[in-house]
Order: structure tokens, then sequence, then C-alpha cells
């Protein structure tokens, strides 16, 4: 991602975890058919105010339609406010 934007005040952003493309069943989902908005990522980069677990490679849970999709360096990214993050789970090394 670029250096050069960075999340200001409490905004954070997060590359969404992807999509399942084949159901449980074995279904697989065409691109064609409308999926839901993503409800977790993984944290890119935060602003100044974010608390302080929320910290880049955590991994996050957030409101389905808390963020919005902007593209950074072709990359598909979502923002979204501090206070959406509903709960955060630290990665291990």
């Amino acid at each position: 991602m670029s250096d050069t934007f960075q999340p200001r005040g409490s905004l954070v952003f997060v590359r969404p975890s992807s999509r399942e493309e084949r159901t449980a069943s074995g279904l697989i989902i065409p691109d064609v058919v409308e999926q839901d908005a993503p409800t977790s990522g993984v944290v890119v980069s935060c602003g100044p105010e974010v608390s302080e677990d929320v910290v880049p490679d955590a991994l996050v849970l957030f409101g389905a339609y808390a963020a919005t999709q902007i593209e950074l360096d072709g990359q598909e990214i979502w923002s979204l406010r501090d206070r959406d993050i509903v709960a955060v789970k630290q990665r291990k090394d």
C-alpha cells in the first residue's frame, strides 16, 4: 500500500477478508451474484486517534455497512471509524 496516504483522526484502513466463492455444500457462487459488504478484515494502517489495541495486521470485525470502499494503488481498501469496530483479534507471530 502507498506510504503517501495515511488515515486521519480515528479512521482505520482495512483490507477486507476474502469472500467465500463456494458454499459449504460445494456450490460455486458466480461473480454476477451480488454479495453483502464485508464484515471483517485486516488492518492496514490507523489514524493517530485510534484505540491502542487496533494496530496494523490485527483482524477486526465491523458492521456490514460501516465501511467505505476506496482504491489505493490498485488495491481494494475499506475506510472505517474506530468506533465502528466491534472486535479485535491480534495475530500471533
